[in-house]
């Protein structure tokens, strides 16, 4: 572990060109890898259908519902009887409603993973070296710095944008 902050931040700075020179190193192979990710994480057919299917049956309930409580307003009728038919509909179009909303909410999370990997593989393509530490490069490419160890063992794991992580053992660092 370093002692100072300036003196971690120092570290952060120079491994993160190290870590630059060996990701542009490996550009060919990093984007490609981001493109399969990219194209597993598009493949949301079978959400869509899910969806779709529940959708489908949510409207079917609605429609029942709907026609429950038609009924009900017409007819003078025995409310509990009313009530043991219309809870347990109601209790259903509720947790289809929420399924819907989950898969959406995965889908939504998708989307914006592969909005991150897009921007990281865009930034990377037009990347040609790294030189010394550029704070923007940074922000692009680094979503955080995780450090473990101790001052003989330490390394600084990067999460990069596109989800991978990046280990870099400091120079002080034993091994």
């Amino acid at each position: 572990r370093c002692t100072t902050p300036h003196v971690m931040e120092t570290t952060i700075m120079d491994s993160f060109v190290r870590l630059m020179e060996n990701v542009i190193a490996d550009k060919g192979m990093i984007l490609a890898s981001c493109q399969a990710i990219l194209d597993e994480i598009m493949a949301t057919d079978e959400m869509d259908q899910k969806i779709a299917k529940l959708q489908d049956q949510a409207t079917g309930l609605a429609q029942r519902i709907r026609a429950l409580l038609s009924q009900n307003a017409r007819e003078a009728g025995n409310q509990s009887a009313f009530q043991e038919e219309y809870d347990p509909l109601a209790s259903q179009y509720e947790a289809l409603k929420k399924k819907i909303e989950v898969i959406q909410r995965e889908k939504a999370s998708k989307a914006s993973r592969a909005k991150r990997i897009r921007i990281f593989m865009g930034m990377l393509k037009e990347q040609e070296e790294c030189l010394e530490f550029d704070p923007v490069l940074f922000v692009a490419f680094v979503d955080k710095v995780v450090v473990s160890g101790q001052k003989k063992e330490a390394v600084l794991t990067f999460i990069l944008r596109d989800g991978s992580e990046q280990r870099i053992e400091l120079p002080n660092s034993g091994r």
